[in-house]
């Protein structure tokens, strides 16, 4: 008993030797850029002999600042508008494009040149710009004189530049809010991608028209930009202001024609200038989502002196 209750009171021996804590360090996480959601952020198209100007707004429609975007020709203008997460990013050009940034701190524009041939076709509405991770990607088009295309990746830290998807003119490119790249051509073709490993995930074929909701009659479609939710559903624009939410399959499943602003063109079909009586298209459902305010760093299309 007494041996037993030795146990139970005998102190424990410490050993001399002292266990050594490891030491903290710091981790590189992988980098994700977020666009701001207290501003908007447009360019314009050539709003003075000075070029095109750079706007950014409260959430709420009041003017923050207006800013020229410096030129270096007569067709180079600002065509898109990207966020990355520090400074806004314009496509800035036609035939001979930059990669603007500007610092809003110390007031200043910085560019950035492509790869040799990067160009875009003079076409009002043609020219796109997105920004995924540490990578702005912009479309690039075979113009007379240089016969590159396909799209063109950024390095947003050493601002190096490569191009792929050769294959392939696009004129829109659109970051997803499912994180993998968009592109869209004239020929209703959209491409994903894989924004790191650049693999082409697959091709969405559009269809040549769509019937706006509460109407029976289809309306043929220009697409010109797109945008995609959290869930792949993707939105485009045409040029003659038909607005559709498609399934990432890209089945239709609701359009609308916005009003028109302006009197009708010459040569414009009075069908694409009659004012639209169609309601807004409703929210998504729950398995649906919009694209959240995040993706409202955007741009007006500018630039380039052609017209339809």
């Amino acid at each position: 008993m007494r041996s037993f209750l030795s146990l139970l009171t005998r102190r424990p021996t410490h050993s001399s030797r002292t266990t050594r804590r490891p030491r903290l360090h710091l981790e590189l996480l992988e980098d994700r850029l977020a666009p701001a959601v207290t501003g908007l952020y447009i360019s314009t198209q050539m709003a003075s002999a000075n070029g095109s100007l750079f706007k950014e707004y409260t959430t709420s429609g009041s003017l923050i600042r207006s800013v020229s975007i410096p030129i270096t020709g007569g067709t180079e203008f600002a065509r898109d508008l990207a966020f990355n997460g520090r400074q806004p990013l314009v496509y800035n050009g036609t035939f001979s494009p930059q990669l603007s940034a500007y610092d809003a701190a110390a007031g200043t524009w910085s560019n950035t040149a492509g790869p040799a041939g990067w160009s875009t076709v003079n076409n009002v509405s043609y020219g796109g710009l997105a920004v995924l991770g540490s990578s702005a990607f912009a479309t690039d088009m075979s113009t007379a004189g240089d016969a590159e295309q396909g799209v063109v990746r950024f390095n947003l830290a050493d601002g190096t530049s490569d191009r792929f998807a050769t294959d392939f003119q696009p004129i829109d490119v659109a970051a997803g809010l499912d994180g993998k790249l968009y592109a869209l051509d004239a020929s209703r073709t959209l491409r994903v991608y894989d924004p790191s490993s650049l693999a082409l995930l697959r091709t969405v074929t559009l269809p040549a028209s769509v019937t706006p909701s509460g109407s029976s009659t289809p309306v043929a479609q220009d697409y010109r930009a797109i945008a995609v939710d959290t869930n792949g559903l993707i939105y485009t624009a045409d040029w003659g202001r038909t607005l559709t939410r498609f399934s990432a399959a890209g089945v239709a499943q609701y359009s609308v024609t916005l009003p028109s602003t302006s009197p009708p063109r010459a040569g414009r079909s009075s069908a694409t200038s009659t004012t639209s009586t169609s309601s807004p298209i409703p929210p998504p459902t729950t398995a649906d989502c919009w694209p959240s305010a995040r993706a409202t760093a955007s741009s007006s299309r500018g630039s380039g002196r052609c017209r339809r």
